[in-house]
């Protein structure tokens, strides 16, 4: 296996742990967002775990109602893990692509 093959690999194993370490500790904490619950304010990314909650049980249209950005910052995301694949110029637009999403989530989040 090639050393980018195992960064990638490894990138989105601890992801997915930190995924799954997150999700455990809301269930047994009853906590719906550590942010909103610590800094009593909402983040720019407020009810994404809810949002992938209603995608997972197959309701996309409370899934966009909760948090509209959802699967765009979740996409992006994933793009940025595994960067490493692609060739210079899909870098760049990776990167293009990541700073447009993350700047319309901050403006749906004024304007919520």
């Amino acid at each position: 296996m090639g050393v980018r093959l195992r960064r990638a690999a490894f990138l989105n194993l601890g992801f997915a742990l930190a995924v799954l370490i997150y999700v455990i500790l809301l269930f047994f904490l009853q906590i719906s967002c550590p942010i909103k619950y610590l800094l009593k304010i909402e983040c720019p990314t407020c009810g994404i775990t809810r949002a992938w909650i209603y995608i997972l049980r197959g309701d996309v249209l409370a899934s966009l109602r909760m948090q509209p950005m959802a699967l765009p910052l979740s996409c992006v995301v994933f793009l940025q893990i595994n960067k490493g694949f692609f060739k210079e110029k899909a870098k760049t637009v990776t990167d293009i692509l990541t700073v447009t999403v993350v700047v319309i989530n901050f403006l749906i989040y004024l304007i919520r």
